[in-house]
Protein backbone atom coordinates (compact mmCIF):
# COMPACT_ATOMS: atom_id res chain seq x y z
CA UNK A 1 0.00 0.00 0.00
CA UNK A 2 2.61 2.34 1.00
CA UNK A 3 4.89 1.94 -2.05
CA UNK A 4 1.27 2.66 -4.18
CA UNK A 5 0.73 5.39 -2.51
CA UNK A 6 4.48 6.92 -3.00
CA UNK A 7 4.11 6.27 -6.87
CA UNK A 8 0.73 7.95 -7.09
CA UNK A 9 1.88 11.06 -5.27
CA UNK A 10 5.32 11.34 -5.95
CA UNK A 11 6.28 11.88 -2.52
CA UNK A 12 9.39 13.62 -1.73
CA UNK A 13 9.75 12.38 2.63
CA UNK A 14 8.17 9.55 3.59
CA UNK A 15 8.27 9.34 7.23
CA UNK A 16 8.40 5.68 8.84
CA UNK A 17 7.89 3.72 11.60
CA UNK A 18 9.99 0.31 12.22
CA UNK A 19 7.12 -1.86 10.66
CA UNK A 20 7.51 -0.35 7.16
CA UNK A 21 9.25 -3.06 5.33
CA UNK A 22 10.27 -3.51 1.70
CA UNK A 23 9.43 0.38 0.75
CA UNK A 24 10.67 1.46 -2.18
CA UNK A 25 11.43 5.39 -2.11
CA UNK A 26 11.70 7.24 -5.03
CA UNK A 27 14.98 8.44 -6.23
CA UNK A 28 14.45 11.94 -5.21
CA UNK A 29 12.78 10.93 -2.48
CA UNK A 30 13.99 10.63 1.42
CA UNK A 31 13.05 8.35 4.05
CA UNK A 32 12.94 9.43 7.86
CA UNK A 33 11.87 7.64 10.93
CA UNK A 34 11.95 4.80 12.72
CA UNK A 35 14.20 4.00 15.65
CA UNK A 36 17.19 6.18 14.01
CA UNK A 37 15.88 9.29 13.31
CA UNK A 38 12.55 9.39 15.80
CA UNK A 39 10.52 12.67 15.65
CA UNK A 40 11.45 13.77 18.93
CA UNK A 41 15.24 14.09 17.42
CA UNK A 42 14.29 16.61 14.41
CA UNK A 43 15.20 19.80 16.01
CA UNK A 44 16.27 22.41 13.12
CA UNK A 45 15.00 25.34 12.33
CA UNK A 46 12.95 25.58 9.06
CA UNK A 47 15.71 25.91 5.30
CA UNK A 48 12.88 28.66 4.19
CA UNK A 49 9.80 30.74 4.80
CA UNK A 50 6.55 28.93 3.80
CA UNK A 51 5.28 29.67 0.39
CA UNK A 52 1.14 30.77 0.80
CA UNK A 53 -1.21 28.28 0.03
CA UNK A 54 -4.18 28.79 -2.60
CA UNK A 55 -7.08 28.01 -0.01
CA UNK A 56 -8.57 25.92 -3.00
CA UNK A 57 -5.53 23.96 -3.39
CA UNK A 58 -4.36 20.55 -2.30
CA UNK A 59 -3.72 20.34 1.54
CA UNK A 60 -3.96 16.99 1.94
CA UNK A 61 -4.39 13.37 1.02
CA UNK A 62 -6.76 11.23 2.83
CA UNK A 63 -6.61 7.01 2.85
CA UNK A 64 -10.04 5.88 2.12
CA UNK A 65 -11.83 3.31 3.98
CA UNK A 66 -13.65 0.20 3.12
CA UNK A 67 -12.54 -0.30 -0.25
CA UNK A 68 -11.05 -3.43 -2.11
CA UNK A 69 -7.36 -3.59 -3.14
CA UNK A 70 -5.55 -0.56 -2.28
CA UNK A 71 -7.26 2.21 -0.67
CA UNK A 72 -7.59 5.06 -2.92
CA UNK A 73 -6.19 8.29 -1.77
CA UNK A 74 -8.44 11.44 -1.43
CA UNK A 75 -7.54 14.71 -2.53
CA UNK A 76 -9.20 17.63 0.49
CA UNK A 77 -8.45 21.58 -0.13
CA UNK A 78 -7.46 23.68 2.84
CA UNK A 79 -11.20 25.78 2.65
CA UNK A 80 -13.13 22.18 2.42
CA UNK A 81 -11.14 20.61 5.13
CA UNK A 82 -11.20 23.49 7.55
CA UNK A 83 -15.10 23.87 7.01
CA UNK A 84 -15.65 20.67 8.01
CA UNK A 85 -13.75 20.32 11.33
CA UNK A 86 -15.03 23.86 12.35
CA UNK A 87 -18.15 22.73 11.86
CA UNK A 88 -17.62 19.77 13.65
CA UNK A 89 -16.00 21.01 16.55
CA UNK A 90 -18.86 23.40 16.97
CA UNK A 91 -21.18 21.19 16.28
CA UNK A 92 -19.91 19.28 19.40
CA UNK A 93 -19.74 21.79 21.55
CA UNK A 94 -15.73 22.27 21.82
CA UNK A 95 -14.22 24.51 24.05
CA UNK A 96 -10.94 25.41 25.19
CA UNK A 97 -11.05 24.03 28.52
CA UNK A 98 -12.23 20.70 26.71
CA UNK A 99 -9.21 18.01 26.47
CA UNK A 100 -9.19 15.30 24.12
CA UNK A 101 -7.54 11.82 24.20
CA UNK A 102 -6.61 10.25 20.76
CA UNK A 103 -6.47 6.41 21.11
CA UNK A 104 -7.20 5.97 17.03
CA UNK A 105 -4.68 6.63 14.32
CA UNK A 106 -4.28 9.75 13.70
CA UNK A 107 -4.18 10.11 9.82
CA UNK A 108 -8.04 8.67 9.89
CA UNK A 109 -9.99 11.52 8.82
CA UNK A 110 -12.26 10.58 12.49
CA UNK A 111 -9.58 11.08 14.72
CA UNK A 112 -8.02 14.14 12.67
CA UNK A 113 -10.93 16.60 11.76
CA UNK A 114 -14.18 15.05 12.84
CA UNK A 115 -13.63 16.48 15.12
CA UNK A 116 -10.19 15.04 16.35
CA UNK A 117 -7.24 16.51 16.73
CA UNK A 118 -7.34 19.35 14.75
CA UNK A 119 -11.36 20.42 15.64
CA UNK A 120 -9.59 20.83 19.55
CA UNK A 121 -7.23 22.74 18.22
CA UNK A 122 -9.18 24.70 16.36
CA UNK A 123 -10.55 25.69 19.69
CA UNK A 124 -7.62 25.80 21.58
CA UNK A 125 -8.24 22.75 23.49
CA UNK A 126 -5.84 20.27 24.69
CA UNK A 127 -5.04 17.25 23.21
CA UNK A 128 -3.33 14.47 24.07
CA UNK A 129 -1.83 11.72 21.94
CA UNK A 130 -1.56 7.39 23.05
CA UNK A 131 -1.23 4.90 20.97
CA UNK A 132 -1.73 2.61 23.91
CA UNK A 133 -3.83 -0.69 23.08
CA UNK A 134 -5.28 -2.19 26.18
CA UNK A 135 -8.42 -1.17 27.65
CA UNK A 136 -7.31 -0.92 31.14
CA UNK A 137 -4.56 1.15 30.48
CA UNK A 138 -6.60 3.96 27.95
CA UNK A 139 -9.16 4.44 30.59
CA UNK A 140 -6.91 5.02 33.05
CA UNK A 141 -4.56 7.39 30.82
CA UNK A 142 -8.81 9.42 31.10
CA UNK A 143 -8.00 9.85 35.00
CA UNK A 144 -4.14 10.65 34.34
CA UNK A 145 -4.21 14.10 32.23
CA UNK A 146 -7.90 14.45 33.28
CA UNK A 147 -9.71 13.79 30.05
CA UNK A 148 -12.97 15.18 28.50
CA UNK A 149 -13.27 14.18 25.30
CA UNK A 150 -12.22 10.67 23.17
CA UNK A 151 -13.49 8.77 20.53
CA UNK A 152 -13.48 5.39 19.74
CA UNK A 153 -14.49 2.25 17.00
CA UNK A 154 -17.36 0.10 17.89
CA UNK A 155 -15.50 -2.62 19.03
CA UNK A 156 -12.83 -0.26 21.11
CA UNK A 157 -15.88 0.17 23.05
CA UNK A 158 -17.13 -3.41 23.32
CA UNK A 159 -13.67 -3.68 25.08
CA UNK A 160 -13.91 -0.94 27.33
CA UNK A 161 -17.36 -2.69 28.57
CA UNK A 162 -15.83 -6.07 29.28
CA UNK A 163 -12.98 -4.08 30.75
CA UNK A 164 -14.95 -2.47 33.42
CA UNK A 165 -17.41 -5.37 34.01
CA UNK A 166 -13.80 -7.46 34.72
CA UNK A 167 -13.18 -4.46 37.21
CA UNK A 168 -16.24 -2.00 38.30
CA UNK A 169 -13.73 0.72 39.53
CA UNK A 170 -12.25 1.27 36.20
CA UNK A 171 -16.50 2.57 35.35
CA UNK A 172 -15.56 5.40 38.00
CA UNK A 173 -12.92 6.92 35.87
CA UNK A 174 -15.25 6.86 32.74
CA UNK A 175 -17.93 8.72 34.55
CA UNK A 176 -19.10 11.34 32.40
CA UNK A 177 -16.46 11.54 29.87
CA UNK A 178 -17.79 12.34 26.48
CA UNK A 179 -17.08 9.46 24.31
CA UNK A 180 -17.38 9.80 20.57
CA UNK A 181 -17.55 6.20 18.54
CA UNK A 182 -18.03 6.56 15.02
CA UNK A 183 -16.48 4.21 11.96
CA UNK A 184 -18.77 1.40 11.69
CA UNK A 185 -22.58 1.41 12.69
CA UNK A 186 -23.09 1.54 16.59
CA UNK A 187 -25.93 -1.09 17.76
CA UNK A 188 -28.90 0.44 20.63
CA UNK A 189 -28.23 -2.21 22.76
CA UNK A 190 -24.30 -1.30 22.66
CA UNK A 191 -25.19 2.57 22.91
CA UNK A 192 -27.33 2.12 26.16
CA UNK A 193 -24.55 -0.19 27.58
CA UNK A 194 -21.93 2.38 27.02
CA UNK A 195 -24.16 5.26 28.85
CA UNK A 196 -25.30 2.98 31.97
CA UNK A 197 -22.93 0.63 32.79
CA UNK A 198 -19.72 2.98 32.13
CA UNK A 199 -21.72 6.61 32.78
CA UNK A 200 -20.20 8.48 29.27
CA UNK A 201 -22.02 10.34 27.41
CA UNK A 202 -22.40 9.07 23.87
CA UNK A 203 -22.05 11.03 20.83
CA UNK A 204 -22.12 8.89 17.62
CA UNK A 205 -19.97 10.72 14.86
CA UNK A 206 -21.42 9.73 11.05
CA UNK A 207 -19.05 11.19 8.29
CA UNK A 208 -16.93 10.00 5.47
CA UNK A 209 -13.43 10.76 4.40
CA UNK A 210 -14.52 12.05 1.37
CA UNK A 211 -16.46 14.90 2.89
CA UNK A 212 -19.89 15.98 3.78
Amino acid sequence: EVNSWLQQTGARVLWRDSRMKNVLMPAHGLMLGGPTCPLANIQAPPMHQPEPQDPEGLALLLVSGGSTGTPKLIPRSHNDYLCCLRLSSQRCGIEARHRYLCLLPSAHNFALASPGILGFWQAAACVVLSDEAMPKAQIQLLERFKITHTALVPAQALAWLNSCGKEPALAGITEGVQLQVGGAPLDAATALALENQLGVRLQQVFGMAEGL
